[in-house]
């Protein structure tokens, strides 16, 4: 009983290990690939309704946050392949996003950012469905988060047809 107890303290240690290094790599890549853009981002057209800079990243910072939240409970369920399908999705949801930081910002290239970003939308979808599967309350959580990838759509759209 004592080591199917300790096998599974240890596979969440894990979870979580692997979750905080993917939400530190994200928004360590995020952080450099914004601020190696602001020069440019500074120069071109935005919508109206377009968020002043320290709001955008307030809730970028908090969608990741719930985003880490919904994993840990998704991958604590007793699912196993589920659970494994959702930590897929979820990996697969973070390259998209630091793929897009870097077009967008890095890159300069709001085109194919904007094309990266439907992808992460799909993907931010697909991971809801999965994570339904393990753990409804998780897959939820990742509402605000699917919102706000709309939102930036949106916005990366408008830049795309305003530049």
């Amino acid at each position: 009983m004592e080591m199917k107890k300790a096998s599974k303290i240890i596979i969440n240690l894990k979870y979580i290990a692997i979750i905080l290094v993917a939400l530190v790599i994200t928004l360590g890549t995020s952080v450099f690939f914004c601020n190696s853009g602001q020069k440019w981002y500074g120069t071109i057209i935005k919508s109206i309704v377009t968020p002043p800079t320290v709001v955008y990243n307030i809730v970028w910072i908090v969608v990741l946050v719930l985003m880490a939240i919904s994993a840990y409970m998704a991958l604590n369920s007793n699912y196993g392949l589920q659970r494994d399908n959702c930590l897929r999705f979820f990996l697969i949801n973070i390259a998209l996003l630091m793929l897009w930081s870097f077009l967008f910002y890095y890159k300069n290239n709001t085109w194919t950012s904007f094309i990266d970003i439907i992808m992460l939308e799909t993907s931010t979808y697909l991971l809801i469905k999965r994570t339904y599967l393990v753990n409804a309350t998780a897959a939820w959580i990742l509402m605000p988060y699917f919102c706000w990838v709309g939102i930036v759509a949106v916005l990366n759209y408008s830049i795309v047809m305003l530049n």
